[in-house]
């Protein structure tokens, strides 16, 4: 059931957006933060991009199967038609959300993973104690 009334549509226009309801709560789920509830393994920052964006292709392959069936001909046609547009494009900005967050967590980890050894170097007095060649020092 509809809240709202579900507007003036009819039954299977009304019955296809609970369904992309039902998907964009899905998609809700679907951010890295909450992939990994549940889970009985850690699994890393790319596995977790990796089962996000399965989960993300998912939900927009049923929403797509849906869609074919219920969005062209009817008198709901354009609002059927937004509805599925801006599941899509949400589903796309989780996707691309996900590649910067990757893209960030792997540089902050290979600069992290030189700082280290930077540090361990100095700790011996090695003669590669130097700090990392994109190191900046700061101004006193």
């Amino acid at each position: 059931q509809l809240r709202g009334g579900g507007a003036g549509l009819d039954a299977a226009s009304a019955q296809f957006v609970a369904s992309m309801a039902s998907s964009w709560k899905r998609l809700e789920s679907s951010s890295i933060e909450k992939v990994n509830v549940g889970q009985q393994e850690n699994l890393g920052v790319k596995e977790l991009i990796k089962l996000s964006n399965e989960q993300i292709e998912n939900i927009m392959a049923d929403a797509q199967r849906q869609a074919a069936a219920r969005v062209k001909g009817g008198k709901d046609e354009d609002t059927l038609a937004l509805v599925y547009a801006l599941l899509m494009d949400s589903s796309s900005c989780r996707k691309r959300l996900n590649d910067y967050t990757e893209g960030l967590l792997v540089q902050t980890a290979q600069k992290m993973d030189q700082f280290k050894a930077a540090f361990e170097a100095s700790k011996r007095g090695g003669a590669d104690a130097g700090p990392p060649a994109n190191y900046t020092p700061r101004r006193k």
